[in-house]
């Protein structure tokens, strides 16, 4: 049993080991958006089951109209949504709920995520997006930074937005109304 013990510890740290390098790699070669029609509502809830630990955290998707197409690359998409989700479910722990929300203003398409966890602290706020900034004792604070990325190569911005109770990042994107 001991030498099964060590086998799973070191079979965990290339893992993360391996995450690390995907997550340098991603910032230092960016790869181009190949866009097309995707369903967000749908996107959001494959992320969300996919999301490791999320036994007692609900999620629940809003999106108008229903369904809520973005013109987007949907790899690049869900890697986005991943993040987002995966850092609400561990900033809530055990319990909680994620909330995403889909609106079209003016010429663009809004997706919001919101998680119900104890906030972002006010000291990294202005930082939060930047390579290296994290608030988890194992991050490697290149998740934010790769999303930012990401999303401003749709031509879009992410923001975190101003909330009372846990984080809300909020993602614009230019609407394409035209079917591709």
């Amino acid at each position: 049993p001991k030498p099964q013990s060590y086998l799973e510890a070191i079979d965990a740290e290339i893992e993360t080991a391996n995450r690390i390098i995907s997550n340098l790699m991603e910032i230092v070669r960016a790869k181009e958006a190949v866009k097309e029609s995707v369903d967000f509502g749908a996107t959001a809830r494959q992320v969300f089951e996919k999301l490791q630990n999320r036994a007692d955290i609900d999620c629940r998707i809003d999106c108008q109209p229903e369904p809520f197409t973005v013109h987007a690359d949907p790899t690049q998409l869900r890697q986005v949504l991943g993040n987002l989700m995966s850092n609400a479910a561990e900033a809530m722990g055990a319990t909680g709920e994620i909330l995403v929300e889909a609106r079209r203003a003016g010429g663009f398409d809004l997706l919001t995520i919101r998680d119900s966890g104890p906030g972002i602290p006010p000291e990294i706020r202005q930082t939060l997006f930047e390579p290296l900034v994290s608030t988890r004792l194992k991050g490697t604070g290149l998740g934010l930074a790769i999303c930012r990325q990401i999303i401003e190569r749709h031509g879009g911005t992410i923001d975190l937005l101003p909330s009372d109770v846990g984080a809300a990042f909020q993602i614009r994107l230019p609407h394409s109304p035209q079917p591709v």
